[in-house]
């Protein structure tokens, strides 16, 4: 019997070989049938609005479109947020920062479709951004209602202590680095169900989203 040691050793990843010599398949990699439609997002230029009105006449006539996807279209849940909502996928009133998406192109080509969303006609009215920690707090204003954890009298108990240090730090934002492009890549089945290729590290969580937002079971979509 093999004993497997894991302290102190140094193991290689069971997927590196593939993803250092370009073995690895990606979602990128599948072969696409014929037939395949091209997606595009059309970005709110706003970091903070109120959405007045938004003319898509342009991006419908557009060279290459096939369809233009709108918060109407959405057959259930508008939201993305995957426990509590608050992340729709389109908003319908306003706009909460820059680069969210307002709408959806499915075109012949990627190229046409990222030329017909630039074709959208949106009215704003602008309102003023909170852009600090400070200011949202001053404001109040959270992304979700706050929870508190407490056992015992802990302000006494720090009031009362021999020692004490008070000060404040902050700490910037991260962004996770990713060997695959972030792309998704979907397939009609039969029975109106969807077989979704996606660059996920949650399969599980992806379907449930999407499955609430067409207003479908679980078992029809296989992520």
């Amino acid at each position: 019997m093999i004993k497997e040691i894991f302290i102190q050793e140094k193991r290689p990843h069971e997927s590196g070989a593939k993803h250092v010599s370009g073995y690895a398949n990606y979602t990128d990699d599948i072969s696409e049938p014929e037939g395949t439609l091209y997606g595009a997002i059309g970005w709110a230029k706003k970091s903070h609005a109120i959405i007045k009105k938004i003319d898509l006449k342009k991006v419908i006539k557009s060279e290459g479109v096939v369809a233009v996807v709108t918060s109407k279209d959405i057959p259930g849940r508008n939201d993305v947020g995957p426990v509590y909502d608050g992340d729709p996928i389109f908003p319908t009133k306003k706009v909460e920062y820059f680069g969210q998406p307002l709408f959806a192109v499915a075109a012949k080509s990627t190229e046409l479709a990222r030329k017909a969303v630039l074709k959208a006609k949106i009215t704003y009215k602008t309102l003023k951004p909170i852009i600090g920690i400070k200011e949202a707090l001053k404001k109040k204003s959270f992304v979700l209602k706050g929870q508190t954890i407490k056992k015992g009298d802990p302000v006494t108990k720090i009031r009362k202590a021999t020692n004490s240090l008070k000060g404040e730090f902050t700490t910037g934002s991260q962004e996770h680095f990713a060997l695959e492009g972030q792309v998704a890549f979907v397939i009609p089945q039969e029975d109106n169900d969807f077989k979704v290729y996606s660059s996920t590290q949650h399969p599980s969580e992806t379907q449930q989203i999407i499955a609430k937002m067409l207003n479908q079971k679980s078992n029809t979509i296989t992520v």
